[in-house]
């Protein structure tokens, strides 16, 4: 299919920004760039579609937003979108007309750029090309934070072929596709730990289901349940107010791996020097701790293209779609804590 060689771009867009750390949709903000103006090495790509993380969530409650170099900033990392202009310095790859991927880096968005706009401008290097016959709507989750997230958590796992798996948190966004990932690299199982409600969901991507509500501690459960066979590797995608990883030595080997994607810079780092820094004389835990820390690329995007090529990532779960005027009903869906997938916003849909 022959792309086209010209979009043409409005003036002004549509954009939410954050005031006095609430919400406010501009609707005639003008554009930061013009085709002609575009920096060398970037893209403007008109969006479909954004995802939100609850890293957007910390930011928007937390971080101020009269900061003076993020005064009004927009929120949120994902997105999906068709390229409409390219720097003069972009590889022949990112053309107008493609369709692309990927999330924004902690540096961007502490500068006040951010996803819940109608048009972005981005290095190429942030992107990635979306598979052949790949939605937007599937894209932006997969290729995001999320998507990046895990295929990152298990190559610092190490080789997970022949290993004993558990996923906390398996029915979230990174818990969901961590889960796919380690089932379709070979790990002998996998256990997803979810609520009752998101059996069927995390059956469907391989695991076998720990429903931690038939429990009141679920870290005694594991302990007698991996009491003579215990875990290689476990991954932590959802907030427990750190009592996994304190009861780790009941169901994690003692050369095992305890990763975590929670309670990083976005939580403080109080659960990294409890878990990585104290000695076990003084209450800590003789395991192996880390947290993960994403700096999103567009080179971790292609492995996430690369998983879903190879068929390893096959679920895409969709949460919960908003349109672009409704975005503070989709944060107050991702602040209960409850979403099943991704919480996401339709920007301009899937047509150009």
């Amino acid at each position: 299919m022959t792309q086209p060689t010209e979009i043409e771009i409005p003036k002004t867009q549509q954009k939410w920004t954050t005031t006095s750390n609430k919400l406010h949709l501009d609707q005639y903000s003008p554009l930061p760039f013009s085709a002609s103006s575009l920096p060398s090495t970037s893209l403007l790509i008109r969006i479909s579609y954004a995802a939100l993380n609850p890293v957007d969530l910390f930011i928007l409650n937390q971080i101020p937003s009269w900061l003076p170099w993020r005064r009004n900033p927009i929120p949120c990392f994902d997105f999906s979108g068709t390229i409409v202009s390219v720097g003069s310095s972009v590889p022949s790859q990112f053309s107008v007309g493609v369709r692309v991927a990927g999330a924004l880096g902690i540096k961007q968005i502490w500068f006040g750029k951010g996803t819940l706009v109608e048009y972005l401008e981005v290095g190429y290097e942030m992107v990635c090309g979306l598979p052949e016959g790949m939605g937007m709507r599937e894209g932006v989750g997969g290729f995001g934070i999320a998507g990046q997230t895990a295929v990152e958590m298990v190559g610092r796992a190490g080789d997970i072929r022949g290993r004993r798996v558990l996923v906390y948190g398996a029915s979230g966004g990174v818990g969901g596709f961590l889960t796919q990932v380690c089932v379709g690299l070979g790990a002998e199982r996998v256990w997803g730990i979810c609520s009752g409600g998101n059996r069927r969901l995390v059956e469907g991507f391989g695991a076998e289901v720990i429903d931690y509500t038939q429990h009141k501690y679920i870290e005694e459960h594991l302990a007698q349940k991996f009491a003579n066979d215990k875990l290689d590797i476990v991954f932590e995608c959802a907030e427990n107010h750190n009592t996994l990883f304190s009861k780790a030595e009941g169901f994690l080997k003692k050369d095992g791996k305890f990763i975590s994607v929670v309670g990083g810079w976005s939580q403080g780092v109080v659960p990294f020097v409890m878990n990585k820094l104290t000695p076990v004389v003084f209450g800590g835990v003789s395991r192996n701790y880390e947290i993960f820390l994403l700096s999103a690329s567009g080179k971790i995007a292609n492995k996430v293209k690369e998983c879903v090529e190879r068929g390893v990532i096959k679920e895409f779960p969709v949460d919960s779609e908003f349109e672009m005027g409704e975005v503070v009903k989709a944060f107050e869906r991702l602040a209960t804590g409850r979403a099943r997938g991704k919480v996401i916003a339709r920007i301009g849909g899937e047509e150009l």
